[in-house]
């Protein structure tokens, strides 16, 4: 068996081009991560992909920071303050479903 372990390059430029295709064509994006040891490591695997694509990231960080530079793909077009930091869990739901399910009654 061999491994790839040189002149890696070419094949992390098509990566992150595949990266960058699947986020601009795809109606929709999925995600999963999974925890395992590496070298007496945490790490951390996460999968983006979507209707025909498909990428893995390996990191030592679940955080929404780390998700969202993982699927920025290195850009940084955001800003990240204390209002983001210490803010609400994410509502990730749309804004009449987050309001009907605001007004519900609880207990």
């Amino acid at each position: 068996m061999r491994l790839l372990t040189t002149d890696l390059e070419a094949f992390a430029q098509e990566d992150n081009a595949v990266l960058q295709a699947g986020l601009v064509s795809s109606p929709y994006l999925t995600d999963d991560d999974a925890n395992a040891r590496h070298a007496r490591r945490p790490e951390v695997t996460t999968q983006i992909g979507g209707e025909r694509f498909c990428v893995f990231r390996t990191s030592r960080s679940k955080s929404r920071l780390n998700f969202l530079s993982l699927l920025r793909g290195g850009c940084e077009d955001y800003v990240v303050n204390v209002a983001t930091q210490s803010g609400p869990e994410l509502d990730c739901r749309s804004d009449e479903s987050a309001a009907s399910a605001s007004q519900q009654p609880t207990g």
